[in-house]
């Protein structure tokens, strides 16, 4: 009887499990698509177990194509976790994401890089528009219930970074540290060779204020090249230091 009893529950998760394989994304997106919004997908090709969607969409904007698959084992470890790509003119990324069954939204060894006036745009950067390219590598992040970053561990270079607007001014490339303490997400930056020497911290908190300080060293060449625009960020201090501080709220 025991044995029957064992064959039967086999029998049935095997069938749970065959139908979660078969079955299509198009249909269980329909199932999901009420509590994901603003995000949307269409074009849907494969399976909720590997599939892709040919057009990914948040609010307005096109971030391009997806695909994803799940990694069945980890169920059995109480969480729900799938390798994805998104690609898309301003945004490439791949990793791995996964929620927990009673906790935490997670994403792990992420890489790729996009636009930094994309990424100003989308967290709600008014006092300046950044320029250049974000290449980042990060091992670990963790989201809040409501989709807030609440902590990150990893790294990003600023390749050719700059500010646009309301200055133009190129500071190279920069090397961005980032971690998680207990005031919020702190990242730590610092150039590479660059003509205006940097060190700044920036800071985020979890109710999404965040607060930017530090100060910039132009070199001769820079204080020859970007007098007008490095004088709109500030007046420099008798030594040719220029600090700087923002703060604001993310969107």
């Amino acid at each position: 009887m025991k044995r029957n009893i064992k064959l039967l529950l086999l029998g049935i998760s095997g069938f749970f499990v065959f139908m979660l394989v078969t079955f299509p994304a198009e249909y269980a997106y329909q199932y999901v698509q009420a509590r994901i919004k603003p995000l949307y997908l269409s074009n849907l090709d494969g399976t909720l177990w590997t599939g892709s969607a040919g057009v990914v969409q948040y609010q307005s904007e096109h971030l391009g194509e997806l695909s994803w698959s799940l990694h069945p084992h980890d169920i059995i470890r109480g969480r729900l976790e799938t390798d994805f790509s998104l690609n898309a003119n301003q945004l490439q990324t791949s990793g791995t994401a996964g929620k927990e069954f009673f906790g935490t939204a997670y994403a792990e060894n992420i890489e790729g890089h996009l636009s930094a006036a994309f990424f100003g745009k989308h967290i709600g950067i008014k006092t300046f528009t950044p320029a250049g390219k974000l290449r980042f590598s990060m091992q670990r992040m963790e989201f809040s219930p409501k989709g807030r970053l609440e902590s990150a561990v990893g790294n990003i270079m600023w390749e050719q970074a700059g500010i646009s607007s309301p200055a133009q001014v190129i500071f190279g490339n920069l090397n961005i540290l980032v971690s998680t303490e207990k005031e919020g997400i702190v990242f730590n930056i610092s150039d590479e060779n660059s003509p205006i020497k940097i060190e700044a911290n920036l800071l985020v908190c979890p109710d999404g204020k965040y607060e930017l300080n530090g100060k910039l060293t132009p070199t001769p060449a820079a204080q020859e090249g970007f007098s007008k625009s490095l004088a709109l960020l500030g007046k420099p201090d008798k030594n040719g230091v220029i600090k700087i501080k923002y703060a604001g709220r993310l969107k």
